[in-house]
């Protein structure tokens, strides 16, 4: 891999990852103040653990936190291909476009894992989609302030 390529794959990493923080801290501060259950990483641990295979063991409590940088990662990536594709670069309207478009996505998602999910948690689901959505748009949002830092 060139110097170029490498660079340009740790700064997506590093995008990545500021994004879904803030993403996941914004949807923990929402769940804390509405004493709901709102965190994506702990929802996706628990329908994993609710699956009961004895083959993922030890690798319950991080594979929802690792599934959920992953998909965060897989939306950086079609931020990028859109800036590229568009010729543009981020800004804040079309992050927060992208953050809403990706929260329709997510709660598309979310929706569909609930209802093939043979036991899936008890949640106020009208009011998690809503922060969900939101959450989204901050990941919009935060990919800009970090994609911005390079």
């Amino acid at each position: 891999m060139s110097g170029v390529h490498s660079q340009l794959l740790s700064q997506t990493l590093i995008v990545a990852f500021v994004a879904t923080t803030l993403m996941t801290m914004f949807s923990y501060a929402i769940g804390m103040i509405r004493k709901k259950k709102f965190s994506e990483p702990a929802l996706l641990n628990e329908l994993i653990s609710r699956l009961k295979k004895k083959s993922l063991g030890a690798l319950v409590p991080i594979a929802g936190w690792f599934l959920h940088y992953f998909i965060g990662l897989l939306f950086i990536f079609s931020y990028q291909l859109f800036w590229r594709e568009s010729n543009s670069h981020p800004t804040v309207i079309n992050c927060i476009i992208l953050g809403a478009i990706s929260g329709v996505i997510g709660i598309c998602g979310w929706k569909l894992a609930f209802r093939i999910h043979p036991h899936p948690p008890s949640i106020d689901f009208k009011e998690f989609y809503t922060q969900l959505f939101f959450a989204h748009v901050v990941f919009g949002v935060s990919a800009f302030m970090a994609a911005n830092w390079f």
